[in-house]
């Protein structure tokens, strides 16, 4: 149950930070 709990932060972090690369990504083609 804990670790689960504390697995998806880390899970939701790994998407959050994927996101921001994809962004950045897409921001410095635009640029």
């Amino acid at each position: 149950y804990i670790a689960r709990i504390n697995a998806r932060p880390s899970a939701l972090k790994a998407i959050k930070d994927e996101t921001d690369m994809v962004n950045i990504h897409e921001a410095a083609k635009a640029a």
